[in-house]
């Protein structure tokens, strides 16, 4: 019970509501608290910041699709180092997207390496 009690701390219950906000459409506080959240990145579990890089990233998809690609390199580097599944996961609705915007670098770089992560699990 300690341990859960300490990953669940307020953070985790930030980055719920944050989620909720950005499934909402209000993609402006949804941002502004999951960069907040990120921005200690020594108290957050690696594998909570893999998730919370990969929510944030569908929060900059529809006006920043390189920023977007950004964060969910993150996440994957993240998802990699944790080996988390669920981290990567939670990047494919990025990559569906940012298959449409092939012709940025960031983005062709992001889908090719989300590829390479779902064939190697």
């Amino acid at each position: 019970e300690d341990d859960y009690a300490r990953h669940c701390d307020l953070r985790y219950v930030t980055a719920v509501d944050a989620r909720c906000r950005r499934l909402l459409g209000d993609l402006a506080s949804a941002t502004a608290i999951f960069e907040e959240l990120l921005s200690v990145p020594d108290a957050i579990a690696p594998i909570d910041a893999g998730l919370w890089h990969a929510y944030l990233s569908e929060c900059y998809l529809h006006d920043d699709p390189e920023r977007a690609a950004d964060c969910g390199m993150t996440a994957l580097r993240l998802a990699d180092e944790t080996a988390s599944y669920r981290a990567i996961r939670a990047t494919q609705p990025l990559a569906i997207v940012l298959r449409q915007h092939a012709a940025l670098p960031t983005a062709r770089a992001f889908v090719d390496r989300h590829r390479i992560a779902v064939t190697s699990q």
